[in-house]
């Protein structure tokens, strides 16, 4: 009977801890999607050549670009300001929500986890 009744608590007690861990999984839901995101992003990211991005043209006229040109817009297209400070907006908040996380120690995780 003695026995009987630890076997009993021992699987009340194993059932809770099963419960437990299930919710764990659940909160865990969310970080690894938003992570097999970021490893999409760095994937996509690793095909990219760097020396045929327009940000990379732009480096290398932007001592030949007139003010005038660089600032104009219509209602079509924005002006080069607007993209290059949309740009920095964008550095600007993934810096404020990952501070403890440089982009190399980024590369170097997401490049060990899905290379």
């Amino acid at each position: 009977m003695a026995l009987q009744g630890a076997l009993r608590r021992s699987f009340m007690a194993l059932q809770n801890q099963r419960a437990v861990w299930r919710s764990v999984l659940e909160e865990c839901d969310p970080l690894m999607e938003s992570l097999g995101n970021l490893g999409e992003q760095m994937r996509a990211l690793s095909r990219v050549r760097v020396s045929d991005t327009p940000l990379r043209l732009y480096e290398d006229t932007a001592d030949s670009l007139d003010l005038a040109v660089v600032t104009e817009r219509s209602s079509l297209i924005p002006s080069l300001a607007d993209m290059l400070e949309w740009l920095q907006d964008a550095e600007r908040y993934y810096r404020q929500q990952y501070p403890s996380c440089s982009p190399l120690r980024v590369c170097v995780m997401l490049g060990f986890w899905f290379s």
